[in-house]
C-alpha cells in the first residue's frame, strides 16, 4: 500500500510539472500573439500615416501644377520659348532685384545712422585732464538702441582687455592670504585713488559670479531704481544715499576657464535719462574683480579700484573740508604737502578696516545666495 501511495505521489508531481510546462508554453504563445498584434497595429498606423502624407503631398502637387499652368506659357512651334514666357521671367527677376535693392538700401541707411551715432558718441567721450599720463574718459550713453549697446560693450571690453595691465602693480600674494593697500594722490582739485585688495570667500566660483551678476545692489549697499541688461552687461541707475546725487554704474562679466573677470565703471551722461536739471555724478570709478577658482568650494578675488574725484565739483572747497567729512582734522597743518601726506597716512590706516568689513559683508551675502540656490535646486 505504501508503495502504491508513493507511486501516486510521484505521479502527482509529474503531472504538476507537465501542467507547469504547458502553462509556461501557453503564456509564451500569448505573449508572442500580443507582440504580433502590436506589431501589426503599428504597421497599420504607419500605413495610415503615410497614406495621409501622400494625400497631402498630392494636394500640394496639384496646387503647384495649377499655378505652373497659369504662369508658364508653352513653347513655340520651333521649340523656342515664347516672348510671353521671356517677358514674365524678366518681370519676376526685376521685382526680385528691386526688393533686394530696397533691403540693401535699408541696411545701408541703418549702418550709416549707427556710424553717425557712434561718431557723435566718441565726440562726447571727452577726456578729463589730470596733469599726468592718465586720461579719464567720460562715458556717455546715447539713445539710439544699437549705438547704446555698442557703447556699453566697447566701454566694458576696453576695461577687460586692460585687465593684465592694471594688475601689473598687484603684489605676489598667496591665494590664502588677504591683502589691501591704497594710494591717494591730490593734484589741485583732483583726488586720484588707487586701491588694491585680495579676498578669499567660502563659495564656489559659479556662486560668486552669480552674486556679482544679480546682487550688485546688495553688495555695494546701493538703492538702484532700475537696471538695463544685455548679453553680458548690466546698467544700474540709482541714488547715492550720502550725497543724494543720481548715479549710474555699468557692469560686465567675462567668463574664462576657472576664472571670471567682472568690470565696473561709472556713467557720466545718458540721453535716455530725464535729469530734471540734476546731472549725474561726474566722479570716475573703474573696478576690476579678478575671480579665480580656489578648489571646489572657495573663490579668490583680486580687486583693483581706480577712482578720480573733483573735490570742488563734489562740494568741497579744499582738501581740509573733505578730510573733515571723513573724520580727519587738518586745521592744525598749514603746508599743503604736509596736509596731503597726513591725509595719505590716515587713509592707509583706515582703509584696511573698510576692506575687512567689506570681506565680511560679501561673505554674508554669499552665504544667503548659496542657500537660496540650494533651495531652488531641491525644490
Amino acid at each position: 500500500m505504501e508503495k502504491d501511495n508513493d507511486g501516486g505521489s510521484g505521479g502527482d508531481v509529474e503531472t504538476a510539472l507537465v501542467l507547469g510546462d504547458v502553462n509556461l508554453m501557453l503564456q509564451r504563445r500569448e505573449y508572442f500573439r500580443k507582440k504580433q498584434r502590436n506589431h501589426r497595429r503599428k504597421e497599420r498606423d504607419e500605413v495610415l500615416r503615410l497614406q495621409s502624407q501622400v494625400a497631402e503631398m498630392e494636394a500640394v502637387a496639384a496646387h503647384l501644377r495649377k499655378i505652373t499652368r497659369g504662369v508658364v506659357h508653352p513653347v513655340d512651334a520651333d521649340g523656342m520659348l515664347s516672348w510671353h514666357t521671356v517677358a514674365a521671367t524678366f518681370r519676376q527677376e526685376s521685382r526680385l532685384c528691386v526688393t533686394e535693392k530696397e533691403n540693401l538700401l535699408d541696411r545701408v541707411r541703418m549702418h550709416r545712422a549707427l556710424a553717425t551715432e557712434m561718431q557723435r558718441w566718441v565726440g562726447h567721450s571727452q577726456a578729463t585732464p589730470l596733469g599726468r599720463s592718465i586720461l579719464w574718459h567720460h562715458l556717455s550713453l546715447c539713445a539710439h538702441p544699437d549705438a547704446r549697446k555698442l557703447a556699453k560693450e566697447w566701454a566694458t571690453q576696453q576695461m577687460y582687455h586692460n585687465t593684465a595691465a592694471v594688475f601689473l602693480a598687484f603684489p605676489d600674494v598667496p591665494p590664502d592670504q588677504e591683502f589691501s593697500t591704497i594710494d591717494v594722490d591730490v593734484v589741485g582739485p583732483w583726488m586720484h585713488v588707487s586701491d588694491l585688495s585680495q579676498y578669499r570667500w567660502d563659495a564656489p566660483l559659479e556662486v560668486t559670479t552669480f552674486m556679482f551678476r544679480h546682487h550688485m545692489a546688495e553688495i555695494f549697499k546701493r538703492d538702484f531704481t532700475s537696471t538695463e541688461l544685455t548679453e553680458n552687461t548690466v546698467l544700474y541707475h540709482g541714488v547715492v544715499a550720502e550725497t543724494g546725487k543720481e548715479d549710474m554704474m555699468l557692469q560686465a562679466h567675462f567668463a574664462e576657464a576657472d576664472r571670471c573677470v567682472i568690470v565696473l565703471r561709472q556713467v557720466q551722461a545718458d540721453e535716455l535719462r530725464a535729469d530734471g536739471g540734476v546731472s549725474l555724478s561726474q566722479d570716475q570709478m573703474l573696478i576690476w574683480f579678478d575671480l579665480r577658482r580656489d578648489g571646489p568650494t572657495r573663490t579668490v578675488a583680486r580687486v583693483t579700484n581706480r577712482g578720480l574725484m573733483n573735490l570742488t565739483a563734489a562740494g568741497f572747497a579744499t582738501l581740509d573740508a573733505f578730510a573733515a567729512k571723513v573724520g580727519l582734522d587738518l586745521s592744525a597743518t598749514h603746508d599743503q604737502a604736509e596736509k596731503e601726506a597726513a591725509f595719505r597716512r590716515w587713509t592707509r590706516n583706515h582703509v584696511p578696516h573698510q576692506h575687512k568689513a567689506f570681506q565680511g559683508h560679501v561673505q554674508v551675502v554669499l552665504a544667503r545666495v548659496q542657500a537660496d540656490l540650494a533651495r531652488r535646486a531641491t525644490g
